[in-house]
This record gives structure tokens, sequence and C-alpha cells, in this order.
């Protein structure tokens, strides 16, 4: 049974029970019950069946909610693990085919300082595609995002980490965890975690800022 309508069974229960009894009442029950008894009944009526039929409606919504929380965490993983196939392709791929093109140049390189800066290139590539590699790891062992805390404990562990390596970051992050959905959550972080490595990897900056 669909979540709202468990909802709404329970809010108009008691008005529909005490509907039903007065209905009955008065077509069957008025010339067996006085009309004392009949008001003093009714509240025991509906006590009743609030207690047997609104406790079934509550175990049904406390699933029904619990199997829709699992639903929207199973889509939230689905999600992010999506966006990593794509970082994949787009990050560590095209290191590697990167990887193979400087390989051939150093093949074909004559002069000993073309060799070394191609054999300085092909280092710092190796080093991009560990750091691509590291952070898809990270972004699978990674619970899908329900808190802000959460939400942002990716993008807080690669800015300490650009920190360590000499760069300097700073995040000024104020969007709340209301003002977005599960998908433009997980699409965010995505694009923000790329755009952080791709300064790391070809701006030779000294400062990062994510606003």
């Amino acid at each position: 049974m669909p979540y709202r309508r468990i909802k709404w069974l329970i809010l108009w229960m008691p008005t529909l029970t005490i509907a039903m009894w007065e209905y009955f009442r008065h077509t069957l029950l008025l010339p067996y019950l006085s009309m004392d008894l009949g008001n003093l009944l009714a509240p025991v009526i509906v006590l009743t069946v609030t207690a047997t039929l609104g406790r079934k409606l509550f175990q049904m919504l406390e699933q029904t909610s619990e199997s829709l929380q699992k639903e929207k965490m199973a889509k939230a993983a689905f999600m992010e693990r999506e966006q990593l196939a794509r970082e994949l392709h787009d990050g560590i791929s095209q290191s590697l085919f990167l990887l193979s093109v400087k390989l051939d140049k150093l093949e074909h390189a004559q002069d000993n300082e073309r060799i070394q800066e191609t054999k300085e290139q092909i280092r710092q590539t190796v080093r991009h595609v560990y750091e691509d590699v590291r952070q898809s790891i990270a972004g699978l062992r990674s619970q899908p995002s329900i808190t802000d805390v959460q939400w942002m404990e990716s993008v807080s562990a690669m800015a300490e980490e650009f920190r360590l390596g000499g760069l300097a970051v700073k995040l000024d992050w104020q969007l709340t965890e209301s003002a977005l959905s599960s998908k433009e959550k997980v699409e965010l972080l995505a694009i923000v975690r790329e755009a952080m490595l791709n300064v790391r990897k070809h701006a030779a900056a000294t400062l990062l800022i994510v606003q």
C-alpha cells in the first residue's frame, strides 16, 4: 500500500469509524439502544478500532518508510557508482592514453634532454593515475551521502590531501541539505572533485577556492 495512502487512512480512521457507527446506530440499532448508551459506546468503539486497525496501519507505515529509505539509499549508491564509472573513463582512461603517447614519444626521442623531459612527464602522468585510482577506491568505500557532513566529507578529505601536498585550499560551502536532490548532490560532488583534480594537475596554482 502506498505510503501516502496509509497516512491518509490513519488520519481519517477515527472520523470514518464514528461516521459508520452513527450510520448503523440510527438505521439499525436505534430501536434497541438508548441515546445515552449509544453516546457512551461511540468513544469505546472508536478507541477499539483505532487500537487494532491503527496499530496495523502504523506497522505498515513503518515498513513502507523503511522500504522507501532503503530504496533511496540504493538509488543514491547506484548513482554514485555510475558517476564513478564516468570518472574512471574521463580521468584514468585519458591519463593512460596520454601515458601511451608519451611512451611512444620517448621511444623516438634522440637527445638526452628531451628523453629526461619525457620521463618526467611520464612520472607526472603515473602519479595522476595513482591519485585517480585512490580517489575512485575512496568513492567506492564511502557510504551514500545522507547528511551535510557526509555530503562534504570527500571534498574536505581531498582538500586536506591537497594542503599536505603544498596547495592551499579554501572551502566556502553554503548549500543546505534540502537545497538539492540526491541525484543533484551526487552530480555536483563529482563536478567539484573533477574540477579540484584538474586544478592540481594542470593549473600550477598555489591557492584553490571552492565556493
